[in-house]
């Protein structure tokens, strides 16, 4: 039999940082959730053994201000086909562990049918309960793995004490053949917590260009003005060529944007706060995207000369003015940027 078991995902507030990691986890809105590989045994009329398999990131939905959690049942145990609300009651936590205790009283009496073994087993259940004792501790700030606009700074993994899920029921619905399904320990990793972050957004116009925006990727690289590792971020931009992206870093930064063939713009100093815009005017020309215009692009451009969208030898990155064709005016467009170079400031 393949049981799976998965939990949780979360959309954090942007206040500030609370005091200790289970403050942390109950001020946000959500959390992330995975099972690793897991043993499990089946007992009573039928008896068998087995590993559960490694769980997707999953959301589980829980209110700001409060450790109780809630999810289909579906999403910890999808191949019992089973949908019902589980809900996870924090009955005791400290500073840095919190116990969750799991029931879903409206999976009871429904009847799931799931393979073990190349044999289809049908099973009414009587009970679903669980028990999770995690421990919870600081970590940097990480993007949510189910979502690239939340970042978290409180990791989860098993503390000592019982780590299980387990479900009861009847073989066939008959009473005299009472089974039970236990995953113990189950293992796993999450995140949760409130890491403060900054939106940035903003229009990105290209300049000499004629074609559509729609679907270019600007590449957009934030870099710590004190010293640190840069930060990079990829937006797709839509017609209007507007951007938008979420970092955890704090203080003031230098914002760099770049896309296909035009050279990068820079803001040398952007101070990050709640929420932040910034445009940017690229100039044209770079074919070769290498951040200059330079005789290398003229090579570029002249072996993609005279060629229409479609024809071999075509390039994008050669169409400059993107009419869909590489003509003189986009040499025209490279000669009035020729010798320069980004990032250009902005």
């Amino acid at each position: 039999m393949r049981m799976r078991f998965v939990g949780v995902s979360a959309v954090l507030l942007t206040s500030s940082a609370w005091s200790t990691p289970v403050d942390d986890m109950r001020n946000g809105v959500d959390c992330t959730f995975a099972l690793n590989e897991s043993p499990y045994v089946i007992s009573g009329s039928t008896t068998g053994s087995g590993t559960v398999p490694a769980s997707p990131w999953t959301s589980l939905a829980k209110p700001a201000g409060s450790l109780n959690a809630s999810v289909d049942i579906y999403a910890l145990v999808p191949d019992l086909n089973l949908h019902a609300t589980a809900f996870f009651t924090a009955s005791a936590s400290t500073s840095t562990t919190v116990k969750w205790t799991i029931t879903a009283p409206g999976a009871i009496g429904q009847t799931v049918t799931f393979n073990y073994q190349g044999t289809d087993i049908s099973v009414k259940i009587s009970a679903i309960t669980g028990e999770l004792n995690l421990i919870a501790g600081s970590v940097s700030p990480e993007v949510d793995p189910t979502n690239s606009t939340v970042y978290r700074n409180v990791s989860l993994a098993p503390d000592t004490g019982a780590n299980f899920l387990q479900v009861k029921g009847y073989l066939g619905g008959i009473v005299i053949f009472p089974v039970t399904f236990r995953i113990d320990p189950a293992r796993y990793v999450g995140l949760a917590g409130n890491a403060p972050t900054t939106t940035i957004s903003g229009k990105i116009n290209l300049s000499d260009f004629v074609g559509d925006s729609t679907g270019r990727i600007a590449t957009l690289t934030l870099t710590p003005s004190g010293g640190g590792s840069p930060e990079t971020h990829y937006s797709i931009l839509d017609a209007a060529g507007n951007y938008t992206l979420t970092t955890p870093l704090t203080g003031s930064v230098s914002l760099s944007a770049k896309v296909g063939h035009w050279l990068s713009g820079i803001y040398t100093v952007v101070q990050l706060g709640s929420s932040t815009t910034r445009d940017f005017t690229l100039e044209n020309g770079d074919v070769d995207a290498d951040d200059g215009v330079t005789v290398f692009d003229y090579l570029e451009l002249s072996n993609a000369f005279d060629t229409n969208t479609g024809d071999g030898g075509y390039s994008d990155s050669a169409d400059l003015d993107g009419d869909g064709s590489v003509t003189v005016f986009d040499y025209l467009i490279l000669n009035s940027k020729f010798d320069t170079f980004g990032p250009i400031e902005q």
